[in-house]
């Protein structure tokens, strides 16, 4: 059985215990994911997403709600049956109306969800490990998605509003649109803006997530108690991760400039939009988590040397092994692949 640590908002939708303890009707399956919750604090921003996404897909209605809004109108009803003359409301269709009833009021309810899914439904985008996919929205923005990404947009998208939920790494050249602001959310920080070109990082299992402006002007709210805003200027970037202090807890923000390439003056943040990988002075360790998603591989690093050594490396079109030997060169290191995995040791 799965042990649920790789899995991501996506994910945790597919799983049927999952979605029993979001509707609170599964008792072992509530004290399962509870307790789960709590062993992996690095998981919980995908939790929260995924039981965002599957109340929006039922419409906000759980059992335990519709269960109560059932009860007040039964309450209600027999309520009104007492005030009701006795001769003119027999036992019989006492029982009869209060049946009849409850039964419009569920078919109402159905109804209800079905007109909310219809007109609510999610439209998502994805890409694989090892894949870099590129779409255009309804409103014109163009959207490239790194690997192992994952983007959400409701099927009112561009009527009212236009808002996207981004789970990984995605670089977006937003259409003008001034009286509909785009706006991208993620577990971290929501982005909003009117028509520019710019890359959000925003990985669940990464220690930081960041904003890279390219040109315009972004608007950047931090998820925290002051709910912080913050302006990008063009070349600018932020950069999110969290700072524990006194036992708590608490974002930090941080901002500077983009990178520029030594090759072309690009900046190094988008690289990956021109099929380059690049890694600037990374520890082992993290240019392993770079490099599982960019060729698709699973790459364990052993844990004495995942911090020992540091890379700066740019690849285009080598394989994994090439781009391992390449890094080899540099500071040498051990690997093996055993069943499509690869193993990295002193």
């Amino acid at each position: 059985m799965s042990d649920f640590q790789d899995y991501h908002s996506e994910d945790f939708l597919q799983e049927p215990s999952f979605c029993r303890y979001c509707t609170g009707t599964d008792a072992s399956a509530v004290s399962f994911w509870e307790s789960w919750i709590i062993a992996h604090p690095e998981k919980q921003a995908a939790v929260k997403e995924a039981k965002a996404l599957y109340y929006m897909l039922n419409g906000n209605i759980t059992t335990e709600s519709f269960s109560r809004q059932r009860r007040r109108f039964e309450q209600a009803f027999q309520q009104h049956l007492a005030t009701t003359p006795v001769r003119r409301i027999s036992p019989v269709w006492k029982i009869l109306a209060r049946a009849a009833v409850i039964a419009l009021l569920i078919n109402i309810a159905g109804f209800a969800v079905y007109q909310y899914k219809k007109q609510n439904r999610l439209r998502n985008y994805s890409s694989l490990s090892g894949e870099r996919k590129s779409f255009q929205l309804p409103d014109g923005t163009s959207v490239m998605l790194n690997a192992n990404s994952h983007i959400t947009i409701a099927q009112h998208f561009n009527k009212e509003a236009r808002e996207v939920t981004l789970v990984g790494e995605a670089f977006f050249d937003v259409a003008a649109a001034a009286n509909k602001p785009f706006i991208v959310h993620t577990a971290k920080m929501d982005i909003r803006v009117l028509g520019t070109s710019f890359n959000v990082r925003a990985y669940p299992e990464d220690k930081v997530v960041e904003t890279a402006l390219i040109k315009g002007k972004v608007e950047v709210t931090i998820h925290d108690e002051q709910n912080r805003k913050i302006i990008l200027q063009p070349a600018q970037k932020i950069v999110i991760g969290v700072v524990a202090a006194s036992h708590i807890t608490t974002p930090s923000a941080t901002i500077g400039n983009v990178m520029l390439s030594l090759r072309d003056s690009a900046a190094v943040e988008t690289s990956w939009t021109r099929n380059r990988l690049v890694l600037t002075d990374m520890p082992l360790g993290a240019a392993a988590v770079e490099m599982s998603r960019w060729y698709g591989v699973k790459i364990k690093v052993d844990s004495t040397i995942a911090n020992k050594y540091r890379y700066t490396a740019t690849f285009e079109k080598e394989t994994v092994e090439q781009a391992l030997k390449a890094m080899q060169a540099s500071v040498p290191f051990n690997y093996r692949i055993e069943n499509n995995e690869i193993f990295i040791s002193q």
